[in-house]
């Protein structure tokens, strides 16, 4: 798993992930490609993949399940 922060909307994000210990800015971590995002109004589909499409159920995504369990 992989979380983005970023200090504001126009800094570089920076990585962590679970298989890397070291904290990245996004543009070293070449490899990476967004799939899903999420915020406090629920999870979207990456803007790259689907233009920010909100999940209508993210009951159906097993990953998103497992993270919340």
């Amino acid at each position: 798993m992989v979380l983005i922060y970023l200090k504001n909307p126009t800094s570089v994000p920076l990585v962590l992930d679970n298989n890397n210990q070291r904290v990245l800015p996004a543009n070293k971590r070449k490899e990476l490609r967004p799939i899903y995002s999420f915020n406090g109004n629920g999870l979207c589909l990456s803007k790259a993949r689907e233009r920010g499409r909100k999940v209508s159920n993210s009951k159906a995504v097993s990953a998103w399940n497992k993270l919340l369990l």
